[in-house]
């Protein structure tokens, strides 16, 4: 995607493609809660294995599109040692990092604190889903033309949905899962705004910004669960706190990128 589009519309085409995906999961939740009774959870993995092969044979007759062979040629290490690269790449580690330590327990933190019955909190996952779908057009156009001001946007409206989810019980659930969807839009935004950092080699790039972000990912829910044992809001005050701060220090960068 990074090759195929010019830098001008980078951002619109990681988020719109990343909005696709969301697409799916605004139906997925209550179309599964409504076959499990009759196909069970073994009838579910069945599905989605259909679904997944059926993807991948779609992915299999598209036309093999290689990156455009680019006449300047950097050294790795000038590529790594850039200093706007190594910014927003430690930014999308952390930012990472604190999604991960939310994502896992919003299901058991609208079951124990908020009382929510399973049918709801598979109903809230869709409006996760559907946030970042209303999120995109706004966020992915801004990302174009100022890539700091539209991550500190969707930073923002994560910890908007969190600060909801703290003080609007349950009449602000609806929007706080909207404001919540800032947060996939976001991972959308640094991916772009990365690709916007190199030329060439950005294969090698993506691959090491996505492993440093997954293995953030993968220590995340760590934290989150040891946060939540203490307190349930735990995991919320967390993610509100380092995306106000990550937003922050976005906005100090617009103009700029």
């Amino acid at each position: 995607m990074a090759d195929a589009v010019p830098p001008s519309s980078m951002a619109r085409a990681f988020t719109q493609t990343n909005a696709g995906y969301s697409l799916g999961a605004i139906l997925s939740p209550p179309l599964g809660a409504a076959l499990l009774p009759h196909v069970g959870m073994r009838g579910l993995f069945w599905l989605a294995f259909v679904f997944f092969i059926a993807s991948t044979c779609v992915l299999a007759m598209l036309t093999p599109q290689r990156p455009v062979a680019q006449r300047v040629r950097l050294n790795l290490k000038e590529i790594v040692a850039d200093r706007g690269l190594l910014l927003w790449t430690g930014l999308f580690i952390v930012a990472a990092w604190a999604s991960s330590a939310l994502r896992p327990f919003l299901s058991p933190y609208f079951e124990d604190v908020l009382g929510l019955e399973r049918p709801w909190i598979l109903a809230t996952s869709s409006l996760l889903a559907l946030g970042e779908v209303v999120l995109t057009p706004l966020l992915g156009h801004l990302g174009d033309r100022d890539s700091p001001r539209a991550l500190a946007g969707g930073l923002w409206a994560l910890a908007v949905g969190c600060l909801l989810l703290l003080f609007g019980g349950v009449w602000g659930l609806v929007p706080a899962a909207l404001f919540l969807g800032g947060d996939r839009v976001s991972a959308s935004l640094f991916r772009s705004t990365i690709g916007k950092q190199v030329i060439v080699r950005r294969g090698t790039v993506f691959a090491g910004t996505l492993v440093l972000a997954s293995l953030a990912e993968a220590l995340g829910p760590l934290a989150g669960a040891r946060l939540y044992a203490l307190a349930p809001q735990g995991p919320i005050w967390l993610a509100m706190g380092l995306a106000s701060i990550l937003g922050g220090l976005a906005w100090m960068k617009r103009g700029k990128t």
